[in-house]
């Protein structure tokens, strides 16, 4: 970790932030191509325009910095060495680390012209809080929320990771720390207090729900869509600019290795999709307004286990019939069933079709009756989902209802007959237990017992053998 003096403006290397205090800067980069920032080789080799506004950022931070106490700053756009891709690479798989170590972070909203900021309590969708307060503040809230830092995809972290910042205006104003405007930071980014209050409650919230965080942010580069985002879900992965946005599709690769929330899959929800789906994301807008809390695996999904392989997303099921069309149901609450709908096509994949969220749970005797034939069947199936895919046409497969009909007796009648040829492999193992049964109907009821033990048997077997068909 390269980390810049803030009296001597030199520059020396750390091999762990937690061995000194420093400052961190969060902010937008210029968009002006005639007054770039300030990178470290213009740094180095003194090519840089000592009045544009990269260079001034650099002394506001380390003035600011040096006024608090601290010796050392670190500011992405002379602390990265950016020629290097090693050295790149792991200054983005690190940085959520670093914004978390440091001891204060400052952010600098260059597009905020404020003098103060009212403070309110709690804000509320209906816009109640605005009544009887002044327009001027009124206006100041607006112009604070709508400030470009609240848009670019980088910043989320910086808003998350630290757990001090400093919020500053273009006149070098301090308007607040993250505690003290935690309600007007909520309102504005869209993230609950919680999370924003608490770094470590950041790695508790769902998958779906970090996407939603990010929904409305864009990045210069497309990469760095799923850059961005590597801290906010504990992952790293090697940089590969120039790929687009297959980088959003291996970090969704990543997250299903490293986690098992099945909330990755619950993306636009009771949108329906026309055309062949993957069963991933595009980017994080898709996630937009996702309130989908973290989904483990339980009797009430159908997923048991899902992988990335070479036939795409494998995905081993609770079901015992497979056609064009397939229900999962991905989580049952006291609130709703959320069924993810999958649709086959010729090339034997599945796409994903539309997600739904039904409001009434599921009564308690088809919860009771779905728990028991899954322990008592034990059956799964396993099918193979297309990534990295949107849009192209697939003619579904033709499936017509007499051929479903008949592929429904075959199977049935294969199950009976693997029975029944499983049943005299355990043959000795069942006359055991039939002569058991037997002998306490007996002892039991007398000679009556006999005819009553052979009965039950029969019940049994039959039984077993019905919910092993259906």
């Amino acid at each position: 970790m390269r980390l810049l003096n803030t009296t001597t403006l030199t520059f020396e290397e750390f091999h762990d932030s937690r061995q000194v205090n420093y400052s961190i800067l969060s902010h937008c980069w210029g968009q002006d191509r005639v007054d770039p920032e300030v990178t470290l080789q213009a740094y180095l080799s003194d090519t840089y325009n000592r009045e544009g506004q990269g260079w001034r950022k650099i002394l506001r931070c380390c003035n600011l910095s040096k006024e608090r106490g601290y010796e050392w700053t670190w500011i992405d756009t002379c602390c990265i060495d950016k020629s290097s891709s090693a050295e790149l690479s792991e200054a983005i798989n690190s940085m959520f680390k670093w914004y978390q170590d440091s001891s204060e972070c400052y952010a600098f909203l260059d597009d905020c012209d404020l003098n103060t900021l009212p403070n309110v309590e709690e804000f509320d969708m209906h816009e109640r809080w605005k009544q009887g307060m002044d327009a001027r503040d009124v206006a100041n809230i607006e112009t604070f929320s709508r400030s470009r830092w609240f848009t670019r995809g980088w910043t989320l972290q910086e808003l998350l990771a630290p757990r001090e910042v400093l919020f500053y205006s273009n006149t070098d104003l301090l308007l607040g720390t993250k505690a003290e405007l935690a309600s007007l930071l909520s309102y504005s980014s869209g993230i609950a207090q919680k999370y924003i209050l608490d770094p470590d409650a950041v790695r508790a919230a769902s998958v779906a729900v970090r996407m939603s965080w990010a929904s409305d942010r864009t990045t210069t580069r497309v990469e760095d869509v799923g850059y961005s985002l590597l801290g906010i879900f504990s992952i790293n992965m090697p940089l590969l600019y120039g790929e687009g946005q297959n980088a959003f599709q291996r970090l969704q690769h990543e997250i299903i290795r490293t986690s098992v929330d099945l909330s990755i899959f619950a993306w636009g929800i009771n949108l329906e999709h026309s055309e062949p789906c993957s069963i991933l994301a595009r980017d994080p807008s898709d996630f937009r307004d996702s309130t989908v809390s973290c989904i483990d695996y339980s009797f009430f999904t159908d997923i048991v286990a899902y992988s990335i392989t070479h036939m795409g997303l494998t995905i081993t099921m609770r079901t015992a019939m497979l056609f064009a069309h397939l229900p999962l149901v991905l989580a049952t609450n006291a609130s709703e069933t959320i069924v993810l709908h999958m649709r086959r096509h010729e090339n034997n994949r599945w796409y994903r079709h539309r997600l739904r969220t039904l409001p009434r749970p599921m009564s308690l005797q088809h919860s009771f009756l779905k728990v028991l034939t899954k322990v008592v069947t034990a059956s799964s199936r396993t099918i193979h989902a297309a990534i990295g895919f949107h849009g192209t046409p697939q003619p579904i497969a033709p499936y017509h209802p007499h051929f479903i009909e008949e592929r429904r007796y075959r199977l049935r009648l294969r199950t009976f007959v693997g029975l029944l040829a499983g049943a005299f492999v355990k043959l000795p193992l069942m006359a055991m237990y039939v002569s058991q049964l037997t002998v306490l109907a007996v002892a039991k009821f007398g000679s009556g017992g006999l005819g009553l033990g052979l009965i039950l048997v029969s019940l049994a077997a039959a039984g077993a053998t019905y919910l092993r068909i259906i």
